[in-house]
Parts: C-alpha cells; structure tokens; sequence
C-alpha cells in the first residue's frame, strides 16, 4: 500500500471519529437541558403532568441515541486504530514485519526490548495506554457488543452531572472459583481486585488489564469476565486515551517521513 493512499485512509477514519464524537458532545447537552427541566418541574410540584411525561420520553430517547453514539465510538475507533497500522507499516522502510491489526502489533511489541525502529517508538511511547485502548475497543467490543456468545442485559451508566458515561453488560449466572483464580494473579492485580465491591467491578477491573494477566490464566480470566459481564471506562477517558494513542502513532509517522526526506 502506497503511503499517500494509506494518509487519505487514516484522515478518513478520524473525520468518521470525529462527526460521532461532536454529535454525541450534542446530544449530551440536549440532555443536560432536559434534565434541568424535570427537575425544575419537579421542585415546583409538577409530577405526572403531560409536560413531565413529554420530558420523561425525551429523555429515555437521548440517553438511547448517546448509547448507539458509545456502541458506534467503539466500533469507528477500533477501525481507526487498525488502519493506523496499516499506515505504519505503508511508510516502514524497514519491514519489520507485516502487521495484522492493532492487537497483533501490540503483541509482537510486548516482548521485545526497545529500539530504534518506527513500530518500537510507537509501542514504548506509551505501552500501558495502548493496551488499555485495545482492551476496551477490541476485547470489550467484540466479547460484548458485535460478538456475544451469550445473552446480555445492555445498558448505558449516566452519572451525577452526566461526567460519566459507560457502556454496561450483564450476564445472570453463577461464577463459582473467582477467588482461587484472583489468587493466582500478580500482586498488583490481586491489590486491585481487592478494592473492588462487586463481581461486575472486578471482571471490569480484569478487562481493562487483560494484558496484565499472565498468557496461562488469561482463557480463566475471559471466562469469568464472559460470564459476568463487565462495563467500560467512561467513554470521556476511552476517547481521550484513543486521540493519545492516535497522536503518538502520526507523530512516529512524520518523524519518519522527514528522516527519510533529509538530504
């Protein structure tokens, strides 16, 4: 894939990304206002009236339209990330290796030292996000939103003020061995683990650190967080941590452009 053809694909996919976070951003404050309104009929007294009933419908509409726009940031960002790849790998003079989506070059990068090639600059300027940005945009999405290999109760998380938006998946089953399994888990896991109340923050605290977990009880780890179900981050950090990754990879890619350009 030539390298100017691989830029106009990139550019593409943040538009795509950006049109879905500005709409969301939109209808975030079209409920912020609705809200206002209930509760300033409700302090005056005003309950069960039509214009409380008309409120009440608005409101279960944007909180349905801000899911979809969740579900559609996941989906439109996991592409963007692939494609970013794909992008590093056009301009890689080097060809360290053909690469297979954002998940097989973390990966591969996991367990090399660095270096000085454009694949190990990306991956070491910031490890910690990209993983946590796979786990969410491609573990999470496709274990619970394109590929669910059972039924899930699916909901959206608002929080006080609406600063926080999550994406919820349950499953209603018994998990029995979860805390034999956490046993065997890293310390600083297990000390995470600890500070969870519930199973469902638990197998979210798993999910988000999936790579943290050692390759022979990660398919363990998977179960359970399946079985359970799990919720993601606020969207607010899932998007802030995605423009990180994003902006680390464009840099690598200019700076490899012009080290090549220099006479």
């Amino acid at each position: 894939m030539q390298g100017g053809y691989a830029v106009q694909m990139v550019r593409r996919e943040l538009e795509n990304v950006d049109v879905i976070w500005r709409r969301f951003l939109r209808i975030r404050e079209a409920l912020l206002t609705v809200t206002a309104r209930m509760d300033y009929l409700s302090d005056l007294g005003f309950l069960n009236t039509p214009q409380q009933k008309r409120l009440d419908i608005q409101y279960d509409e944007l909180v349905a339209t801000l899911k979809v726009d969740v579900i559609a940031l996941f989906v439109f960002g996991d592409i963007l990330l692939t494609k970013l790849v794909l992008l590093v790998d056009a301009v890689d003079k080097k060809k360290a290796g053909h690469l297979h989506g954002f998940s097989a070059f973390l990966s591969q990068m996991k367990d090399q030292p660095p270096d000085e090639t454009i694949l190990s600059r990306i991956y070491h300027a910031d490890s910690a996000t990209a993983h946590k940005v796979d786990n969410v945009l491609g573990f999470y999405r496709d274990n619970f939103i394109v590929h669910p290999d059972r039924p899930y109760s699916e909901g959206i998380v608002v929080g006080v003020n609406h600063r926080e938006f999550k994406l919820s998946h349950t499953a209603h089953g018994k998990v029995p061995g979860f805390e034999k399994y956490a046993i065997k888990l890293p310390v600083h896991l297990r000390g995470q683990l600890a500070k969870c109340r519930t199973l469902r923050e638990k197998t979210a605290t798993l999910t988000l650190n999936r790579h943290e977990i050692p390759k022979g009880l990660r398919k363990d780890g998977d179960q359970f967080i399946r079985a359970v179900g799990a919720e993601t981050p606020n969207v607010y950090y899932v998007v802030r941590d995605l423009v990180e990754v994003s902006g680390s990879f464009l840099h690598e890619v200019r700076q490899e452009l012009a080290r090549y350009r220099a006479p």
